[in-house]
């Protein structure tokens, strides 16, 4: 599948190496300190990290649902932690979620903005300097509560899909709705087609993509508010999404775990892509089974006042470095950012918790101080801040590549650029590379690389791809060694 174009890209982490012979330098608590505190619009109610203004630091953008200021704010990084004033870019109808990407092959990263109060997708156009302007407003049913971003017909155009709850009065209908980019020389225009409205009963919450059934093409699946998953599988042949959707519908077992917000990754250390989410009970994991079904009942990890808690947005990543996936969610009743340390498994150690003023409301991760550590953004509605909170694990999370001369090691991202990718290896012969975004979708064909012993250095290569989370994989000798690392611009 080709993925959004974008240029410039940062490789900004590199946290998983998985070899025959592991060995990691890993952190223990605390893994959280002290950071800023920035004053954002009213009532915030999304954040997320991409380099707006392309200067090689991560920045910040905000999403303000209410008065004063009502709009995105986005706060450029400083690449130390630290971030500059913000550029305020106004909207109306009380914004509620967005998404980032290219959507218009410009090499800039543009913003979906999805608008409840006035029943819209804002389509904001990013120039490259951290500035952006209204491109296309388009009108979708009311209640918008989740966006996502995704090429769901393979045309090389991004897509946008929302997740709806449309309140009757007595009751909510929800909605499914697909906006399909309208290519241009293999990517993005910009525009995109006649919002696709899929019905269904009860209020959707959140939404995410991925491949759910390992056809090749991407599915979407929504939380809704009767403690149910919605999923749309895509439909296509080869491998190909035609960008059309079939609904099913997967039951939780336990009606009382009404969850929200979803992320779809994998955790348990098998093929199949999972959910973590965060409901009134917790953090939970929803263990893929490769055929749009999911464990029943799903792995739940209660966190603080149990039972009562809400966690409103959950966040994935390695925080002790320790090739492992740990996750977390925020709290806002609690004040609370609680996280568990992943075992690998599907299970989670130790659980933690950070505590957030001012009624957190959704999180994000990226390494904004550039030590190697992800750190954390959290968006607060009641104060109308965000708290930078850096992360302190800054051990190296890859396998150790010296000592033991048996044991071929390494493997390493040098660069990522407009259409190529650096690498440099150490194999004992022909290798193989495989690259794939995080919900195991293939990015570009496998690379086969012929060669004796030795340390070599390589470069791919490839369609443009966007941002997010990529593994590169190299198969060598029998050994398989995995390289993750974040595209975020």
């Amino acid at each position: 599948m080709k993925l959004a174009p974008l240029v410039s890209l940062a490789v900004v982490l590199a946290t998983t190496a998985l070899l025959s012979r592991p060995s990691f330098a890993q952190c223990s608590a605390p893994l959280f300190g002290g950071g800023p505190v920035l004053a954002t619009g009213g009532a915030p109610r999304a954040v997320l990290a991409g380099d707006f203004n392309e200067d090689g630091n991560l920045d910040l953008a905000v999403l303000a649902s209410a008065d004063p200021s009502m709009g995105v704010w986005v706060y450029p990084g400083n690449g130390d932690g630290t971030f500059a004033a913000p550029r305020i870019t106004t909207l109306g109808g009380s914004p509620r979620a967005m998404a980032a990407g290219n959507l218009d092959g410009d090499a800039h990263l543009d913003l979906a903005v999805a608008a409840p109060g006035d029943a819209t997708v804002k389509i904001l156009r990013g120039d490259g300097t951290g500035a952006f302007s209204l491109a296309q407003t388009i009108p979708v049913e009311a209640g918008a509560t989740g966006i996502v971003i995704a090429d769901l017909n393979a045309d090389g155009a991004a897509d946008i899909a929302t997740s709806h709850a449309v309140d009757m009065g007595s009751y909510f209908n929800g909605f499914c709705t697909v906006m399909l980019g309208i290519p241009s020389a293999g990517a993005g225009s910009g525009q995109f087609a006649t919002p696709n409205a899929m019905p269904f009963n009860n209020g959707g919450k959140d939404i995410a993509a991925g491949d759910f059934n390992e056809d090749g093409i991407t599915d979407l699946i929504l939380s809704q508010m009767t403690a149910e998953l919605r999923i749309f599988l895509g439909q296509g042949s080869g491998g190909v999404g035609n960008g059309t959707f079939k609904g099913t519908l997967f039951y939780w077992p336990d009606w009382g775990f009404n969850g929200g917000a979803l992320q779809a990754v994998k955790v348990d250390g098998d093929a199949h892509l999972d959910l973590v989410d965060g409901s009134d009970d917790g953090l939970a994991l929803f263990r893929g089974n490769g055929d749009a079904t999911f464990n029943r009942p799903p792995t739940a990890f209660p966190v603080g006042e149990y039972p009562g808690i809400h966690v409103a947005a959950v966040v994935v990543g390695d925080w002790n470095h320790d090739g492992k996936l740990d996750f977390g969610g925020v709290d806002p009743g609690a004040s609370q950012f609680y996280f568990g340390l992943g075992n690998g498994n599907g299970t989670l150690g130790p659980m933690y918790s950070v505590f957030v003023a001012g009624r957190p409301i959704d999180v994000t991760a990226a390494d904004f101080d550039r030590n190697g550590s992800l750190d954390l953004a959290i968006v607060s509605n009641l104060y109308k801040v965000v708290s930078v909170i850096p992360g302190l694990c800054t051990a190296k999370s890859t396998a150790v590549e010296e000592g033991d001369p048996s044991v071929i090691a390494m493997v390493r991202v040098l660069r990522v650029g407009r259409s190529s990718l650096e690498l440099e290896y150490a194999a004992a012969g022909p290798a193989r590379f495989d690259l794939f975004d995080v919900a195991g979708r293939r990015a570009v064909p496998s690379l086969l690389v012929a060669g004796s012993p030795g340390v070599r250095r390589i470069t791919w290569d490839h369609d443009r791809f966007g941002a997010g989370v990529y593994l590169v994989r190299l198969e060598d000798a029998g050994v398989t060694r995995t390289r993750r690392f974040v595209v975020t611009e």
